[in-house]
């Protein structure tokens, strides 16, 4: 008889949690809500899981009809625990995307399509588990729930880089709107002839050339995240580690554009 090949956890799940999201308070007690739940449900499978693989392979060892009922049952609970644990993550993303500054509507609202249907998939894939007859039945309602999870895998790409490349640009513009006020006051500071200006516009220059690069650096990683598109499991993890490398270096330019502004500011004052 066949049977259900080995889970590994790290294969149907992603990272999750990226750093620097900030949200307003009740944005924050919301997703502190959907991620204990899903941190919840996921200790959930990896016990499910656990008992599965014990079943699992007491049934392989002694065929008997008593080991595969209990490892048909073992089968069922993880399965309806695997198929939870994954809408609570999609809902835990997708609580993750509303709380972000810098994303375009068009977009957010697509990913939040994306996402619900998904959710829904996985609602109706979990509710005909318990019907399932037989562990052959139970390894056709996996496969199923298996493949259709890794034809989604780009939406989770997707979203977490949106959820990234939104946080980055919110960052940028307020820094751009920054700068340009900055270059109306060195105007006005050389237009007055009140003080020499050129180290401060130089320094100007130094931060827009920083900002610049962020921006580079951001639609390099786009550009990688094209190539997710069609490609599956390792290579896309692969893939994905380069994008996040690429939004930290737009991330530490902006970082380091804030530190210049800081010394604009105080130049500014100095020189009044």
């Amino acid at each position: 008889m066949r049977f259900l090949p080995k889970m590994l956890l790290a294969s149907f799940f992603i990272g999750l949690f990226l750093p620097g999201v900030v949200f307003s308070q009740d944005e924050e007690l919301t997703y502190e809500r959907v991620y204990q739940d899903y941190t919840y449900n996921f200790d959930i499978y990896r016990k499910a899981n656990s008992e599965y693989e014990s079943f699992r392979l007491q049934f392989l060892q002694y065929k008997t009809l008593t080991s595969q009922e209990n490892a048909k049952e073992a089968t069922v609970k993880m399965l309806l625990a695997r198929d939870e644990v994954v809408k609570t993550y999609l809902t835990a993303l997708r609580t993750k995307l509303s709380g972000t500054d810098g994303i375009m509507d068009d977009k957010r609202n697509s990913l939040y399509s994306q996402i619900d249907a998904e959710v829904l998939w996985f609602a109706d894939h979990k509710d005909k588990i318990p019907s399932a007859g037989t562990l052959d039945d139970l390894v056709k309602d996996s496969d199923e729930a298996a493949q259709y999870y890794l034809e989604k895998e780009f939406l989770t790409y997707d979203t977490l880089v949106t959820i990234s490349t939104g946080k980055i640009a919110f960052l940028r513009e307020k820094q751009e709107n920054t700068l340009s006020e900055i270059k109306a006051k060195v105007a006005e500071i050389r237009t007055n002839g009140d003080k020499d200006t050129t180290t401060l516009e130089r320094w100007t220059l130094d931060t827009e050339a920083r900002i610049t690069r962020s921006r580079e650096k951001e639609l390099e990683a786009l550009e990688l995240l094209r190539d997710l598109k069609g490609k599956q499991g390792k290579v896309n993890t692969s893939i994905y580690d380069q994008i996040i490398f690429k939004l930290s270096e737009s991330l530490q330019y902006l970082k380091e554009a804030n530190g210049y502004l800081k010394e604009i500011v105080n130049g500014i004052k100095f020189e009044d």
